[in-house]
């Protein structure tokens, strides 16, 4: 083990000496990667203060010229740098569709899988707001005009009758 294995293991190369390399990481690390049959690559957070380090770990196994076993060549990089630039462009990249999309000028509304709504931007909720407003200003002319019909409606029947009554007293002023 060399001066960074160390470092980043953080304990002494003796120490290291003769562990299999799985139980030399820290079990709260999150090993995550592929293994295959030519090479296994993992990428890890070590426990550090204040944040954790990230690593990506290659490791190939090493054979003789009969292809038999004889070792294992690791090697491990820091990646922390790479990842804190992949979550900042990815916090660059949320900002700037979060930018778009809340300034477009066509109502974008987006759904999960079961259908329901999960976000919209302005544009839409103004156009809903507009369409939720004329509906009910659609509704309230409906009903002022059903509230009319009804009141001709009960003017025509009551002007019917007081004819039809007056027809009744000329008929029997006639008889």
């Amino acid at each position: 083990a060399n001066r960074s294995a160390v470092a980043a293991f953080g304990t002494s190369g003796q120490a290291l000496k003769g562990r299999p390399w799985l139980e030399a990481l820290h079990p709260a690390q999150g090993l995550r990667g592929a293994a295959g049959k030519e090479a296994e690559h993992y990428e890890f957070a070590w426990p550090a203060e204040p944040e954790p380090r990230w690593f990506e770990l290659s490791s190939r196994a090493l054979t003789d010229a009969a292809e038999r076993p004889v070792g294992r060549l690791m090697v491990m990089r820091d990646v922390t740098l790479r990842r804190h630039h992949e979550v900042q462009r990815l916090e660059a990249a949320r900002a700037l569709k979060e930018a778009i999309v809340d300034h477009a000028l066509e109502a974008i509304v987006t759904l999960d899988p079961e259908g329901r709504i999960v976000e919209f931007n302005p544009a839409a909720e103004a156009l809903f707001r507009q369409a939720d407003e004329a509906l009910n200003t659609l509704t309230r002319r409906q009903a002022e005009l059903t509230r009319q019909r009804d009141l001709a409606r009960q003017h025509s029947q009551h002007a019917e009758a007081a004819l039809r009554r007056q027809d009744e007293r000329r008929a029997r002023l006639n008889d």
